[in-house]
This record gives C-alpha cells, sequence and structure tokens, in this order.
C-alpha cells in the first residue's frame, strides 16, 4: 500500500466542520483547564473567569473536548475527563500528554503526512500551516478566509507540541532565553535531502564556505549576508545553494558557549560535514567503523576498511555527484564577502574538532563517542538527527558498495 497522502485524505468525519479546532492560545488553554479542577463549569463562568467572550470560552472547550480532555456534564457545562484531571494534577506530565492526545487525531495524522510534501519546498513553520490548510480544505466547506484562521490555529497548538521544551506548562507562557540553535530561517540541508524522497524537484548545490569556520572562530561576519540556513540561486529556477550557518542570537550565543546544540547545527547545515560525520559515524554490527580519516604526511585522506579512496575533498565531491547532490564553489547570495571562499581540507577538520564532532588519535581522526546515542531524542513529531543522518548514511553506502 502506497505511503503517499491521498488526494482527498481523509478526516474524522465524525466531527463537523464547525468542530475544526480554533483555539490557538497554550496559556488560555491550561487556565481553562485550571478552571475545571473545582468540577463542572458552564461557558459564562469560564469565560468570566478567563476574562475573555462566551465564544472564546467556548472555542477552547472543544478544543479541550477534541483532546479528549473534557466532556459534557449537565447541560451547558463541561468537567474534565480521566486523562483531563491527569494533565490538570501533573504538571510534569502535561506536554506528553497534550502532544499524545494532539498527535492522535486523524486530522493530525493528515497534516503530517502532508506536511511531509510541504517540507521539500518551504521550511517550517509554513510547511505546517500549509499542511493544516490543505488538511481542512479537504473536508469542509468552508470559505478560504475561516479556512485559514483554523489552520493558524491548529499550527499555533502544534507548535506547542512540537517545541514543548520551550514552554513552561504550568502558566502555558514561554520559558525565558528558550530560543534554540536549531531555530533559524531557510532550510536545512538534512531536511532538504530527507525531502527529495516525497519527489521535490528542487535541485540541491552544496558548498563548503569559510563562514563556516569563521562562525567556530567567532570571528566578525555580517549577519546581513549570513541569516539563512539556504538560499535560492538567482536565474536558477528550482535550485537551492546549502552551506552556511545561520546568524542569529541563538546560533552565536551556542558558539560562544560551545553549547551541545553546537554539533548538531554544524551536521544539520552544512553537507559536507554532515556527509563527513555520517561515514565516520557507520559502523558494522561488532562497532568497527566502516570509515577511517588520516591526517599526516601525505595530505587528509579518507579510506573504507583499510582501502584508500582518496584526498577528503575529492571524495566528498565525487560523493555528492553520485548522490544528485551539485557541488559548486560559488556562494551566490553574497559572492565577495570574507566567508564566501571555499575552505580546505585541513580547515574542514579544524571544524570538526571546534565543533566537537571528531577529535584527533594519532594519524586518524575519529567521530566522538556517543554522538549518535546524544542524536536519537527528537524535540517534535519530526525524525531525530539520528534518523535523519541515517538517511543519508544509507545513501551513501549504497554508493560505495
Amino acid at each position: 500500500m502506497s505511503n503517499e497522502p491521498a488526494d482527498n485524505p481523509q478526516l474524522d468525519l465524525l466531527e463537523a466542520t464547525s468542530e475544526i479546532p480554533q483555539a490557538n492560545n497554550l496559556e488560555t488553554f491550561i487556565a481553562l483547564i485550571h478552571q475545571l479542577q473545582d468540577g463542572p463549569h458552564t461557558f459564562e463562568a469560564i469565560a468570566e473567569s478567563l476574562g475573555v467572550e462566551p465564544r472564546t470560552a467556548r472555542y477552547y472547550a472543544d478544543f479541550a473536548r477534541w483532546l479528549e480532555l473534557v466532556r459534557p456534564s449537565d447541560v451547558g457545562a463541561i468537567t474534565l475527563t480521566p486523562d483531563g484531571r491527569r494533565f490538570a494534577l501533573s504538571i510534569a506530565a502535561r506536554p506528553r500528554i497534550f502532544s499524545n492526545a494532539l498527535f492522535a487525531r486523524p486530522l493530525v495524522h493528515t497534516v503530517h503526512r502532508l506536511k511531509q510534501q510541504e517540507l521539500a519546498d518551504q521550511p517550517e513553520p509554513a510547511a505546517t500551516r500549509e499542511a493544516c490548510r490543505r488538511a481542512i480544505t479537504a473536508h469542509s466547506n468552508l470559505s478560504a478566509a475561516t479556512v485559514n484562521r483554523r489552520a493558524s490555529a491548529l499550527s499555533a497548538m502544534l507548535g506547542y507540541a512540537y517545541r514543548r521544551q520551550d514552554f513552561d506548562w504550568n502558566t502555558g507562557k514561554p520559558r525565558p532565553h528558550q530560543n534554540t540553535p536549531l531555530t533559524f530561517e531557510g532550510q536545512s540541508f538534512l531536511t532538504a535531502f530527507s525531502a527529495r524522497k516525497f519527489s521535490s524537484r528542487t535541485a540541491i548545490w552544496i558548498a563548503l564556505p569559510a563562514q563556516l569556520l569563521l562562525f567556530l572562530r567567532q570571528e566578525p561576519l555580517a549577519l546581513k549576508d549570513w541569516k539563512r540556513a539556504s538560499y535560492d540561486i538567482p536565474h536558477t529556477p528550482h535550485a537551492r545553494w546549502f552551506g552556511s550557518i545561520p546568524l542569529n542570537r541563538a546560533t552565536l550565543n551556542a558558539a560562544a558557549r560551545k553549547a551541545p546544540d553546537l554539533a548538531s547545527l554544524i551536521v544539520t547545515c552544512n553537507p559536507y560535514v554532515a556527509m563527513l560525520m555520517a561515514m565516520l559515524t557507520s559502523c558494522d554490527r561488532v562497532g568497527r567503523p566502516y570509515f577511517t580519516l588520516t591526517d599526516d604526511m601525505y595530505g587528509v585522506r579518507l579510506w573504507r576498511r583499510g582501502q584508500e579512496l582518496g584526498p577528503l575533498l575529492d571524495v566528498l565531491n565525487t560523493l555528492a555527484r553520485s548522490l544528485e547532490l551539485h557541488p559548486t564553489t560559488q556562494v551566490p547570495h553574497c559572492p565577495h564577502t570574507p566567508g564566501a571562499r571555499q575552505l580546505a581540507a585541513h580547515e574542514l577538520l579544524e571544524v570538526l574538532q571546534r565543533a566537537r564532532l571528531a577529535h584527533h588519535g594519532d594519524t586518524a581522526l575519529m567521530a566522538r563517542t556517543g554522538l549518535i546515542d546524544e542524536w536519537r531524542t527528537s524535540t517534535d513529531d519530526n525524525p531525530s538527527l539520528a534518523e535523519r543522518l541515517g538517511e543519508l548514511r544509507d545513501a551513501i553506502l549504497h554508493v560505495v558498495s
């Protein structure tokens, strides 16, 4: 049976289209649950307590009922379900209960299937919102304007589930200073590579700009030149360039603090680092590495099972072409900036060491122990970094075998 989304995806047709979620604020939703801890309440009592219109109170009550956290009680009143009481009583369990309930809805299943297609051509959060719009449109007679409002509401609630670590689940407020290094403009290389299986027509151009090393050395870089992880290529339709590390307050702070997410950021965004780390973390069933990297009087060279493959950058460029990627020495959006020159092989090794991705043995460079285990956890419903890197690793092993 095909895994491709149907042209006419199925929603939960037992639900009226008017019940497609309209709530969009976690703080108000949690306040509603707190109110119901005291017992059943009418919409009017809820509205008065929350300081909102009765219609707004109904939106949030309907959303909680949709998640099966509340149910009707007496006429005009609602009360918590057993899951709702568990949500109310355990602050630590709230993000898990909320996310599981939301992801279990048939409508959200459809959104996630459609979202895989959207990620091929646009980054988050636009991909989620467009997937919500398409899913709601498929099985409702709502006007375009209403669909857009409902899609905005649902994508907002999905955002809380995807980034649940960024919020205080006692109040619903954002936690201070929780913008992570992996929040940035543009599409990451690993996301673009993974999305190709959904028939994206976008060609992937890859580069190894000096900006990567300058970023890790904390040398001055113009934020306006490097604010994105990817750039559309002028005058070249359906082509996107990857290689830079997106600069914003969070990524710069991660570099300054040598934060744990720094390694993930580098692997996620730069294609050459991603390919190399996919190879260096490849092992057989007894844990022996398939690939090794040496740095000695003969230069920086890559090996497979004791057989020399060649100079590092030559091997990576050849491998990229075999993977239908397009190596380039150009940085199309800022060709004349200091960060635009391409790195040499020994500079790529410096990148790996500064990002704590690898360390030197005698003459060999080895992946840091435990990296894949660190990357197995995902903070949202999307594949973990280990899973996305695994897709690239599988493609590489297929090519070189």
